[in-house]
Parts: structure tokens; C-alpha cells; sequence
């Protein structure tokens, strides 16, 4: 495997002896007892982010133990309780009499104030808010007999910077203490310390973990004197990273018995690279305290490996994309404009008006050839606590009223924190302003985060307004507010400007759908948003709105009279708290709803009614603020007719605008916000050069043999996801010598935000080996707008592979050689994309706590490799603050490795906003506390456990945590991917959760009676507790079993092929007499067959892609029903064939034929997206023999629930 060993590089052992063998190393002290993120997987110190650490550019060697916090350099040596970062070790040599300690740090002279040793005594460091007097006391506490544990206590007694200090004693008898700060500066990145047999070193400041265990390595493998030891394991220390900031100071203090004073002192009080020059000072010195390293020389001939040299890659093919390029591309118009933050957009009178989320508006002339801003108005000078400016309206009568409303939000009034004002502008005497004095505070809601706030004019007059739910993002909804009508959060708003009611400064319209419902505001209009953001009326005057979703979904509405459109019940067809439907109105679902494999951040937009763009005329144009992707949207007669994507931008599109032309633009939002209009894209009819093959990708100079291309480089991982035992080979290629490149904003001397940027045409890419033979290759692609997955599916002789369909693929391999079976699945493209989302940054492998190593570096730290090769910059692994994850089948405390695996297998989903349906944060940088999984209730099914949480401390047999990873089936977790429980991560997670506290110690017993007792009885089959014979009696009890809940958890203990086979009996199943009732609740969002609803619509919920249920019953009989279920493509409706087109340029498109005429053919693809091809780029015309629905629907289900299915089905028939 690549990169065997630990993060700091495994065993590395140079002919004379300098050895790291960090398989052997000794306890870790806790480094800090503050609770930070990230601390409770961290038992040896604490990981910040800060600075720069040395590059192998930037230094020969690199320090072991640090002790420092401040950023400064100290000119001279330090007083009293200054700061001094650190890296040290003392120890003793009972057997010579020997005790000595050494030190390096950032600051200079500090072998002179850090270090005191005395013969016969000890030796003892005082670092990072060193106390020198300290020095001398504690040598004269431990002479008097105190223990070192003791003297550490005394000193630290009544001490007001005792969370400041970081101190290090050990006496004669190699008894050690150790204080690390608690109260350190963030910015260090790490500090801790690690003790051994007659050691401890410890450190501040210092660029990982791997520096204090190196650092301990070294002195234990080291032959030599005590005093040679020391000198190495600064050495060590130094090559491992060291102080990230660098070392200007270094020194040694050796005592021995019978002699006076300091038996050998050396140090270095000012350098460049103060370890580099002491070891050059310790081996030219001659001196009975040295041992082997007499005679000038040290006992290795090179301390640190010698930098790498990057190899540029250069055979790379991997270009575009295999789908057509869209339509469309970004045009920056108005280049000169210099406007930040740029939240809204509108045009009147010739002008373009932008307001910035800092309170700002400004206007500029529109066709202007070198526009100039005029500020219109200044909210902060005006208010000076405003908050964000989001809404700007004109009234329709502006030329006769003067009227502008705008709605901002104000600090310091969280209930009437957002605010709706009028105010009167004027043109005269220059560019358009707003009259300050004139405001009219009309409406107040509650500010807090989904704000809304977009207000427009609608064909009737009136002023429509936006609010949203006015919460954070976790948990969903906080203040129940989404569908509870008696405040105004969470929906449309319209009230008549022109007209007030008694007591209020606007008129609430007759017409209002719920004018007089009690307990319901009458102003509104329409419910159930969670953070609407940005509406418009189109020409038929028909209310578009976009909602930012949740964690699945990011959705558009077409806004009717008195609507619900589900939020906090559902987020589009995912529910989330259905139990809260409102009675006031059914729930609509979105006309369009975007998965995030695609979007995660939804921007409303306008219909194009501009020239410009002939073909837009009359769709409605939207986007997405974090994908930058932009749609057009056609809606007729009730349902979508036309749904494209027409644009991939980098952008982050934080509004639409209309011109005065009724040209479309949209915002970049950012700092140096820029303004877009879309043009033609002149790529659009060029064929793709995407390869098709795996050879032709430039990653391989020898594809059979795997051999990589240069600067294509092979890494490994701490832990990988758990693929049914198939194993993988991951690469990293950066086009020439080009770089990740992060960047750290720092506030307050804490991280505030980190910005990673990977070049165009960077390529991950990942070999899966099922046994020997490989099967698949997956490419991860950065195209420099967009990360993309492709997968390329390998021939039966192992000598290339091939490009795979964007929907996946299915197929045989030996089902000896792995867990998964006799079948193996290739995911679709947008599957890949679920766990390659931005929520995780798209590289989930490739990241900081993940890196191992890199194949021909196993003896380093993976951080220094690809540091040194130019691969990433050091923010990139800097912006890292919750410690390394480690593989949960070696050493690491319990918790750290059940977090970890976590991580792997969970984390892509289950992160804030990942798109897990269940709002689980298990990410390794979340705390416990902070994921949702303690004592939470599960929200997607409790499957029969004993009071059911989602984890229950010390009952993993009441854990839906662990009932998922254990059992198999329909409530497997992870759902895409592996198939089959993996073994160790079910028992390690388990063990960790038995190991929890508990609140209650009550054993469940293990037997069949209840899901968690069977969970008890399938954890003692798997662990063997049972024995042999007992084990196969339980098995076959538990696959005996009428509850599919318990059969569940006992399926994984035969092997696929000894699964019976995944069929009913069709024969009985019409036998059965079916309760439509049941049949009708798995078909609910809710229900076991709510997937079915992401296809079929049924009630006016679901999807408009497959056959509509509403009328099935009319049309099919009960035996052509579940034949449909059991072999859906055995017969297709012609209208629902699946056609593949392919194209001369290469392209492959699969969906219905919407339309055919003579010069087209239209699909309808399997997104509900369409596409036009024109007959003269067809190539070949097929259709396909499999049906879009997905076979084995039927195994979903028991005989009996199949009968109740047929029952409800047969009763549709209108």
C-alpha cells in the first residue's frame, strides 16, 4: 500500500543508526484541557492553524519540541513572563549521572533563560511565558525532596498565568511532569508534550504532533552519549517540521555528578537556522560529553532527506467534458465599476441601481461608455447599527411620488431587527439621491439570518415583500416559524402602499387570502420559505420566487394566491417535519428543484425579455450562488416544458437585474463585485475531445501496469471509505508544476476564512482493485469552473479501460475475491458528485487530516512532500485545526478512530448543508456535542429500537448509528457505494459507543423479542462471543424472523452468493388480499417507496419525468402492476423508451423523445432537463432495452407489502 506508516513517515533509519520508528512510541500527555474543536481527537496536544511552516526550500533541518505563542522576536534575552516559543527536552542518564536539557525556538539567546539542569538533580525547562526565576527554585524544591509533580503544583499555586505556562522537570530517577498552557494562542497550530524512560519533550508553536514524536523517536534510537541524544532530537524535532514561525535560538545544558556547574554548554543566540548551526558548533567541539560523536562528525550523514524534486506534468488530455458545452457564457460589461458586496440590482430612468449588503446603493448611467457611481443613499449614515441592506423597489409612480422602499436589517433589535421603509428621492440638481429625512418605517420582522427582504411591485399595485424563517441554518427552522401563520416570517407578504389602515402605515388588500382567519396575519400572501432569495412578476404575471433549500434540495416556485410551499414540512419532496403541515393549505411542490450535486445556494432571476438573446425569449433565467450554473425555466399548462442548463460559471451570483432595455445581468458577488450578461457560447457546436479511454488521459505512461505519467503522483490516505473489501490506489496530477494554492484571513489572531484554489485541469484519480484485477477508475476533474466525476470501467484483461455513461453502469466479477459479491456497480456522474460536493470541498481524499503519504516518500511527513514538490502551498495544511485522523484499524484511542471512520464513510453527506436527509454533522472537525447524534431523535425511522436515538451513550443496541452500519439492505448506511456491513467499523463503532457514559447501566438482553435486542444477539454472532453452533442457531432464528427490521441485521452474515435469491414469488403475491390503505403510505415521502415520487407524480406531489399514477389503475391490471415491479423493462410504453443519441462530435445523450420532427430530435433526459439535436449531428439513434425505473423495487418489500402496493395502485384510476 502507498504510504504505509504513520504521519510522520513511518520507520526511517539511516546506516548509522538515526532511526524514527513512530510504532514505538511511548505515553502522550494531553497538551491542553481547554476545550477546542477538535480536542477531544487530540490526546497529545492541541492543532491551530497559523503561519507558514518551513518549507524543505526554506530549511536544512527542522526543530523537535515547541514552546512559544507570541509572533514577535525578541531582540535581546528575555525578562521575566515573556513569551518565549519553544521546543525542548530534558532528561537524565542515571547510569553516567548525566542530566540535560536542550532547546530551540523562534526567539534568539534562549538556551540561556529556558534551560536549568544541576548535577545530581535534574533538569527542568520553563517556556511560552517563561518564568526565569522559576529556574533555579524548582532545581531547589526537587533537591529537596519534592517529586516532580509536586514542584510543578508548588509553582503553579496561586499563579495568574498559569494557563500561560508550559513547563517540563524530571529528577534522577527519570521521574518527569509536564504542564502544558491552556490558555495558549490559537495561532501556534500545536502544542503538547510526550514523555518516555527517562525523557519528556514538549513544545509550542510547532508545525504538527509529528515534531514532539520525532523528537522522542530520535533520542530513544540514537546511540550515544545523553548528551549526542539531545543533540539529535533537536535535530529530529527540526526535520519534522519544527517552529513553523523558524528558530532563532538553540542551545544544550548537560550536568554530571562530581562535576561543577554545567558540565557542557552550547548554544546558539542568534541565527537564521539555529539548529542547523548548533549541530555544526556540537561537532567541531571536542569534549568528554560527547560519546559517539567524536571525531567531527555526527552519527548520520544526512539529518533531513534532501528536498524532491517536482516533476512537471505534461501528457495530460484530460480537458472539457464528454457532455455538450452549454449554450451560454459570462460577459463582464462595466469593467471600471469599482462596487462591493453587490446584493440587488434595478434599472429606472436610464440608470442601473446596485445596492451592497453594507447599506450602500449607488447609480450609474447605463449606456454610458465609461460609467460613473453616484451614491444614492447610505444606510450607515443614516443608521449608523445597520446590519445588511437587501430590498430596493421603485414605486410604479415614482415620476409623480418620488417613491423608493427599501428593507435593511438593524442591529441591536433582533424581534424588529429587519425593516421595511419608504422614502421620497429626488433628481434635481444631479444624479438621483435619496433624501435621508424622508423615511417611513412601514413594516418590522424578525432579523436573524433568512432575512428575505426582496421587494417588487406586482401587476396589481401592490407591494410584494419576501421574509424568511429568521434562523440559522442548524437545526432546520429553530423558531417553528415555517408554517405557523400568526407572525409574517417565512413568506410572501403583499400589502397596498398607496392606502393605510388605522394604526398602520400601509393597507392590508381586501383580497388577501386569509384576511379574518384567526391566529393568521393578513398580509400574507403566500407561506413556507425558508430563505426566499429574489422574486419577479414575468409578463403573464405569474410570481417566480427562488428558495435557498436546507441540505438536500434548492428549489423554484411559481407563486399562486393563499400557497404552501412546505417549508419546515418539507424541502421539496425530502420531509423534514411533515407532523407540522399546516391546515391552511395542501403543500405545493417546486416547479424545479435542484439536488446539491448541483446547486446550494439558490438565486431567483427574471424572464428574458431582452433582444439579444432571441432564443430566451419568454423563459425564466435563474441560478445558484456557490455552483455559479445558471438555468432557463418554461412553464406551460401546468407543467415544466423546457428545463436547461445554460450557463457553468465560476461566479457567485448573488442577484439577476433587468436594464432599462430589458437586457438581463447578474452580480459576482465579492469584495470587487462585477456585473454579467450572458452571450453565446462559440463553443457550443464544437465537438468534445474528452478521452474515452483511460490510456488517452495522459495519467499513465504504462496503463496496464498502472505506471504513472511524471508528475503524476501516487498518495495514500489515513482512511479510506469502506468499499465491500475492494481496495485503491489514489493519484494527484497538477498540470505542469502549478499548485493548490490557500489563503487564510485571520482575525483577532484566529482563522476567519480559508480560501483554497486548485488550478484548471488539476485530476484526482482513484483505482478500485477487486482482488487482483482492476475494475474501475475513478477521475475527479477540474475543468477551472467545476469539479467533475467520470469513471472508466476496465476490460477483461486489465489493459485499459473505458469511458463509462454518465448514468453508471452494472456487471459481473468474481465474488470470491471481495465482500461486495458477484455484481459490481460503476455510480452515475451525479452520485459521484454526493460525495464530491463543496460542503466538502469536492477533494475529500486530498485534504489536510487525511494525507498520509506519497509513493517514493514513505519515510516523510506527506505535509512536507507535497509542500516540497510544489503540490500545495503550507495554508494549505495550516487552514487544518482539528489534529489528523487515523486509520481505525491501527492505534489511536477509541474515539479518535471511531471519528475517523466517521468521517470516511459518513462525513460527505453528513456535514452542515453535505445533503444528508438526516441532520447529522459527523464531520472529525465537529465535537460530539456539536453533532446532533446524542439523544437525538432519528428522523428517518427509529426501526423498532428500545427508545431509539440517533446515539444513545453506553447502548449502541439503541443507536440508529449503529443499526445502520449493521445492518444490510434498504437501511444500509452509507447508501451509496459499499453494500455489504463493514466488519471492523461496525464493531469500532460499537465499542465506542458502549464506551460513552451511560445514563443508564440496564443490560439489554439478547434474543429476538425486539430490534435491540436483536441488534445485542447480531453483535455477540459477530464478535464469536457466542461460539460456533450457538451462532448459526441465532443466525438462522434472526433470517427466520417476521420483522424485516431484525432479519436486516442477520443478512450480513452470509455472503451474497449465499443469500437466497433476490426475488418474491409472483404467483403468491396475487394471492394475497392487499389493504390499500398500507399500500397508500409507501407511497408518501415518508413511506418505503418514497423514491418512487423523485420520478412519478401521484396527488400532485412528486415528479413529472415517468408515467403519472394518478390514473395506473385504469390503465394496467394487477398482474401487468407487479410485473412492472419485478421486471420493469420486460415491457415499455413507447412514449417512456429510452433512446441513446449519439452525436458525430462523440456525445452520448440518453432520455425519452419528447418530440421529433424533421430537422430535431428532442430528449427528454432522466433530470427532466431536455435537449435538442439536430438530425445532421446524429450519429446513431438506439433505443434501449433497460426502463429508466430501477430494477429490484420489489426486494424493498415483504409478499405482503407487495399485495398492499398492487391494492392501492389498482384503486387509481382517475
Amino acid at each position: 500500500m502507498i504510504g504505509e506508516g504513520d504521519e510522520c513517515g513511518g520507520n526511517k533509519k539511516s546506516a548509522n543508526g538515526f532511526v524514527h520508528n513512530l510504532t514505538k512510541r511511548k505515553r502522550i500527555e494531553p497538551g491542553c484541557v481547554k476545550e477546542l474543536r477538535g480536542l477531544d481527537r487530540q490526546p497529545s496536544g492541541v492543532i491551530f492553524p497559523a503561519q507558514p511552516m518551513r518549507s524543505f526550500r526554506e530549511s536544512f533541518l527542522v526543530a523537535l519540541c515547541l514552546l512559544g505563542g507570541s509572533i514577535g522576536c525578541a531582540e535581546e534575552l528575555q525578562p521575566d513572563d515573556a513569551v518565549i516559543a519553544t521546543f525542548s527536552i530534558v532528561a537524565v542518564d542515571p547510569k553516567t549521572g548525566e542530566c540535560g536539557a536542550a532547546v530551540a525556538s523562534r526567539y534568539p539567546a534562549v538556551g540561556k533563560v529556558v534551560p536549568y539542569v544541576r548535577a545530581g538533580v535534574g533538569a527542568f525547562c520553563t517556556q511560552h511565558w517563561s518564568q526565569r526565576k522559576w529556574g533555579e527554585k524548582a532545581l531547589d524544591l526537587l533537591e529537596a525532596g519534592h517529586g516532580p509533580e509536586e514542584v510543578l503544583s508548588i509553582l503553579l499555586k496561586d499563579d495568574k498565568r498559569e494557563g500561560k505556562r508550559q513547563l517540563a522537570i524530571i529528577d534522577m530517577k527519570g521521574r518527569a511532569a509536564n504542564r502544558n498552557p491552556s490558555d495558549a494562542d490559537p495561532a501556534g497550530i500545536y502544542w503538547g508534550s510526550m514523555s518516555g524512560k527517562f525523557y519528556s519533550c514538549q513544545g509550542n508553536t510547532l508545525a504538527g504532533r509529528e515534531v514532539v514524536e520525532a523528537m522522542a523517536e530520535a533520542y530513544e534510537e540514537t546511540r550515544g552519549s545523553l548528551t549526542d541524544r539531545l543533540m539529535a532530537a533537536l535535530v529530529a524535532a527540526d526535520c519534522a517540521g519544527g517552529d513553523h514561525r523558524g528558530r532563532l535560538g538553540a542551545g544544550i545544558r548537560v550536568a554530571k555528578t562530581g562535576h561543577e556547574g554545567y558540565w557542557f554548554e552550547l548554544h546558539v543566540d542568534r541565527s537564521k537556522d539555529a539548529v542547523v548551526d548548533l549541530l555544526k558548533k556540537y561537532v567541531q567541539t571536542e569534549h568528554p560529553a560527547k560519546g559517539e560523536w567524536q571525531g567531527g562528525q555526527p552519527p548520520f550523514s544526512n539529518p533531513c532527506p534532501k528536498p524532491p524534486a517536482r516533476e512537471p506534468w505534461t501528457k495530460s488530455r484530460i480537458k472539457g467534458s464528454p457532455e455538450p458545452p452549454k449554450p451560454y457564457i459570462a460577459e463582464r460589461v462595466f469593467p471600471n465599476l469599482k462596487i462591493r458586496d453587490g446584493l440587488e440590482m434595478i434599472a429606472l430612468d436610464g440608470r442601473l441601481f446596485v445596492m451592497t449588503r453594507q447599506g450602500k446603493v449607488w447609480s450609474f448611467v447605463e449606456k454610458a461608455s465609461d460609467p460613473e457611481l453616484n451614491l444614492f443613499i447610505d444606510l450607515k449614515q443614516l443608521h449608523p447599527k445597520t446590519g445588511n441592506a437587501y430590498g430596493l423597489v421603485f414605486h410604479p409612480k415614482w415620476k409623480t411620488n418620488s417613491q423608493v422602499f427599501l428593507a435593511y436589517t438593524r442591529a441591536g433589535d433582533q424581534e424588529a431587527g429587519t425593516r421595511l421603509s419608504r422614502f421620497k428621492f429626488t433628481l434635481k440638481n444631479g444624479p438621483p439621491r435619496i433624501l435621508p429625512n424622508t423615511e417611513e418605517l412601514l413594516l418590522t420582522w424578525r432579523s436573524g439570518g433568512h432575512n428575505g427582504a426582496n421587494l417588487q411591485f406586482g401587476p396589481d399595485g401592490m407591494l410584494y415583500v419576501s421574509t424568511g424563517d429568521a434562523t440559522a441554518p442548524n437545526p432546520p427552522d429553530g423558531l417553528n416559524t415555517g408554517q405557523d401563520n400568526s407572525d409574517l416570517l417565512a413568506a410572501v407578504l403583499r400589502i397596498d402602499v398607496n392606502h393605510a389602515d388605522k394604526g398602520k402605515a400601509y393597507r392590508v388588500p381586501s383580497d388577501n387570502p386569509y384576511v379574518g382567519r384567526k391566529n393568521v396575519r393578513p398580509e400574507i400572501w403566500a407561506f413556507g420559505f425558508r430563505n426566499p432569495w429574489k422574486m419577479s412578476f414575468d409578463s403573464r404575471g405569474r410570481l417566480w420566487l427562488g428558495d435557498v433549500g436546507w441540505e438536500l434540495w434548492e428549489m423554484i416556485h411559481l407563486i399562486e394566491k393563499g400557497g404552501n410551499y412546505g417549508w419546515s414540512a418539507m424541502e421539496a419532496s425530502n420531509p423534514i417535519r411533515p407532523e407540522s403541515a399546516s391546515q391552511l393549505a395542501p403543500i405545493s411542490p417546486p416547479v424545479a428543484a435542484h439536488r446539491h450535486t448541483e446547486a446550494a445556494s439558490m438565486t431567483g432571476g427574471y424572464e428574458y425579455r431582452g433582444t439579444r438573446l432571441e432564443k430566451l425569449r419568454g423563459a425564466y433565467i435563474y441560478g445558484d450562488y456557490e455552483t455559479g450554473k445558471i438555468w432557463s425555466l418554461r412553464h406551460e399548462g401546468g407543467q415544466v416544458t423546457e428545463h436547461i442548463e445554460i450557463a457553468d460559471t465560476p461566479h457567485r451570483i448573488a442577484t439577476f437585474g433587468v436594464g432599462n432595455e430589458r437586457e438581463l445581468y447578474y452580480i459576482n458577488y465579492g469584495p470587487e463585485s462585477e456585473i454579467y450578461r450572458l452571450i453565446p457560447n462559440p463553443r457550443a457546436s464544437q465537438p468534445s475531445k474528452f478521452p474515452r479511454k483511460l490510456s488517452e488521459t495522459g495519467l499513465f505512461a504504462n496503463t496496464s501496469e498502472q505506471e504513472p505519467n511524471p508528475g503524476v503522483y501516487p498518495f495514500a490516505i489515513h482512511e479510506p471509505m469502506w468499499h465491500d473489501g475492494a481496495q485503491s490506489i489514489r493519484y494527484v496530477a497538477l498540470p505542469d508544476r502549478e499548485s493548490v494554492h490557500t489563503r487564510i484571513q485571520y482575525q483577532g489572531g484566529r482563522i476567519r476564512r480559508t480560501d483554497t484554489t486548485w488550478p484548471p485541469d488539476s485530476v484526482l484519480a482513484k483505482t478500485i482493485r477487486v482482488g487482483k484485477k482492476p475494475v474501475e477508475t475513478q477521475v475527479l476533474h477540474y475543468d477551472g469552473n467545476a469539479w467533475n466525476g467520470y469513471s472508466y470501467q476496465w476490460n477483461e484483461s486489465g489493459s485499459d479501460a473505458e469511458l463509462v455513461d454518465a448514468e453508471g453502469t452494472e456487471f459481473d466479477v468474481n465474488p470470491r475475491a471481495w465482500r461486495g459479491g458477484h455484481r459490481y456497480r460503476i455510480p452515475s456522474r451525479a452520485e459521484c458528485m454526493r460525495c464530491h460536493n463543496m460542503w466538502n470541498k469536492f477533494t475529500p481524499a486530498f485534504e489536510p487530516m487525511q494525507l498520509s503519504g506519497f509513493a517514493g516518500f514513505t519515510n516523510q511527513p506527506a505535509r512536507e512532500i507535497a509542500v516540497a514538490l510544489g503540490l500545495a502551498n503550507t495554508d494549505f495544511f495550516h487552514q487544518n485545526r482539528s489534529g489528523q485522523i487515523q486509520s481505525s484499524r491501527q492505534g489511536g484511542s477509541l474515539q479518535t478512530r471511531a471519528r475517523s471512520w466517521l468521517h470516511a464513510n459518513c462525513a460527505h453527506c453528513h456535514r452542515r448543508h453535505g445533503g444528508g436527509t438526516a441532520p447529522l454533522e459527523v464531520n472529525f472537525e465537529r465535537q460530539i456535542s456539536e453533532s446532533f447524534t446524542v439523544f437525538q431523535s432519528p428522523t428517518r425511522g427509529d426501526f423498532g429500537l428500545t427508545k431509539a436515538s440517533v446515539i444513545v451513550p453506553g447502548h449502541p443496541e439503541q443507536s440508529v448509528l449503529n443499526y445502520r452500519v449493521s445492518a444490510i439492505g434498504a437501511s444500509h448506511m452509507p447508501p451509496i457505494g459499499p453494500r455489504e456491513v463493514d466488519p471492523n467499523g461496525a464493531k469500532l463503532l460499537w465499542d465506542w459507543v458502549a464506551a460513552l457514559p451511560a445514563h443508564s447501566t440496564t443490560p439489554t438482553k439478547a434474543d429476538l423479542s425486539n430490534t435491540s435486542s436483536a441488534m445485542q444477539l447480531a453483535h455477540e454472532v459477530a464478535t464469536g462471543a457466542l461460539g460456533k453452533a450457538k451462532s448459526k442457531e441465532a443466525t438462522n432464528n434472526g433470517l427466520a424472523s417476521t420483522d424485516h427490521n431484525i432479519r436486516a441485521l442477520f443478512d450480513r452474515f452470509r455472503s451474497p452468493t449465499e443469500r437466497p435469491a433476490r426475488t418474491r414469488d409472483p404467483a403468491r403475491i396475487l394471492t394475497l388480499r392487499g389493504n390499500p390503505k398500507s399500500g397508500a403510505n409507501m407511497l408518501t415521502y415518508t413511506g418505503k417507496l418514497a423514491t418512487c415520487l423523485a420520478c412519478h407524480q401521484l396527488n400532485n406531489t412528486g415528479r413529472n419525468l415517468g408515467p403519472n399514477l394518478g390514473d395506473v389503475g385504469k390503465r394496467l391490471n394487477r398482474a401487468q402492476l407487479l410485473q412492472s415491479l419485478i421486471h420493469p423493462s420486460k415491457t415499455i410504453a413507447p412514449e417512456y423508451q429510452v433512446w441513446n443519441v449519439e452525436t458525430r462530435a462523440g456525445e452520448i445523450h440518453t432520455g425519452f423523445i419528447a418530440q421529433r420532427t424533421d430537422k430535431f430530435i428532442e430528449l427528454k433526459l432522466a433530470t427532466g432537463q431536455t435537449q435538442r439535436v439536430d438530425h445532421e449531428q446524429i450519429k446513431s439513434n438506439k433505443p434501449q432495452s433497460l426502463s429508466l425505473m430501477p430494477e429490484g423495487l420489489i426486494h424493498l418489500m415483504t409478499e405482503q407489502e407487495a399485495a398492499d402496493l398492487l391494492a392501492y395502485l389498482l384503486s387509481l384510476k382517475k
